[in-house]
């Protein structure tokens, strides 16, 4: 039988890994017992030469595939166009790195599949990422579809893993900008157990809800523009549950305004809920900064101007740099467990007139 191949040339992220590894991660559909026989039949090759699924691979090897046993599996990305082949950065693009890159998602745009932010920065975050065969670059966190803000993917395999850790160690600390209905008078913490009905789509206090359990949610909302009927919030979460922020609003009595499925006022369009910053406690690389934001997209802005004005809307985000610095220097953020707290500082809440609607604070 004569074989015809299938060449992938090792990247500098494979390196030292060992094969039948490598070739799992290439053909996920394939199960281990077939990478395995295919090893020892020779129908995966590594420089010409029968390989052992334990042996390590050299940056700049050869490994081949038979057609026959590719054929039936769809292999993931194995060519990387390399830093010498130019694609423009798309223009959500807020920082690259090293090892990651940072987008700011438009809301109504997934995170994952056709048409997603995934889909639509994949040529140009292969053109930056290290060249490897067992690497593949992804968002290392979701938002909503209708939730705008920041995302983050991984230029090399280092990147995601440092960034997982911190993600899963509570070194990362989310912000997110919210117009809420009512009026937020001061600042407080929510500590909610929340439960998921997957049938209905719908994330809710534990003790409503039939479903799966989420454990505990904690979220703090600090107060920065407010009327009769609607508040600008600073929201930030110490734990990662399915529609945290959104949940806890409703239960709260302060759903999203516009988030009809949690039971805000009906607005034209969706909620307004926008991922604007990311702060490390540590950063892992000497080229990442302690923190990243997202500037608010017009839409937003345009309806926070539009509810509280546009001198408003300025000072609020000055109000939220103080936010930020006294938790730098208080330590007041909530822990990732929502054990405790150190303190707590209500913040002045800066009233502010509709002045394009007309509506009385």
């Amino acid at each position: 039988m004569v074989l015809t191949w299938n060449e992938y040339p090792t990247g500098s992220d494979d390196a030292g890994k060992r094969l039948d590894r490598v070739i799992r991660r290439m053909f996920p559909d394939s199960s281990l017992p077939e990478i395995y026989r295919a090893l020892r039949i020779g129908r995966i090759r590594v420089d010409g030469r029968t390989a052992k699924p334990q042996d390590r691979l050299q940056e700049g090897s050869m490994i081949r595939v038979d057609r026959g046993f590719s054929a039936s599996v769809k292999p993931r990305h194995t060519e990387n166009p390399g830093a010498g082949a130019y694609i423009e950065a798309p223009a959500c693009l807020v920082l690259a790195t090293e090892h990651l890159a940072f987008f700011s998602k438009p809301a109504g745009m997934l995170a994952h599949g056709e048409g997603s932010l995934d889909e639509m920065t994949r040529p140009w975050i292969l053109s930056r990422a290290e060249s490897s065969l067992s690497f593949v670059p992804g968002p290392l966190h979701r938002i909503d579809r209708n939730t705008s803000g920041l995302m983050t993917f991984p230029l090399s395999s280092r990147g995601a893993r440092e960034f997982s850790a911190l993600l899963a160690g509570g070194g990362l600390h989310k912000a997110y900008l919210a117009i809420l209905s009512n009026r937020l008078k001061e600042a407080a913490i929510w500590e909610d157990p929340l439960a998921r009905d997957r049938h209905a789509g719908i994330t809710g206090s534990a003790l409503a809800i039939c479903g799966e359990s989420l454990g505990i949610a904690v979220t703090r909302v600090d107060p920065l523009l407010a009327t009769a009927e609607a508040s600008l919030a600073l929201v930030r979460i110490a734990t990662g549950r399915t529609h945290q922020i959104r949940a806890q609003a409703s239960l709260h009595g302060f759903a999203l305004l516009g988030d009809r499925k949690y039971g805000g006022p009906t607005l034209e369009g969706s909620y307004f809920l926008h991922a604007f910053r990311l702060g490390f406690a540590l950063p892992p690389f000497p080229d990442l900064p302690k923190e990243i934001r997202a500037p608010l997209p017009g839409n937003f802005r345009t309806m926070a101007e539009t509810l509280f004005g546009a001198e408003g809307l300025d000072e609020a985000l000055g109000c939220a740099d103080s936010i930020f610095a006294v938790d730098s220097r208080d330590n007041a953020v909530p822990e990732k467990d929502g054990s405790s707290t150190t303190r707590r500082p209500e913040w002045l809440i800066q009233e502010a007139a509709c002045r394009a609607s007309g509506c009385r604070t």
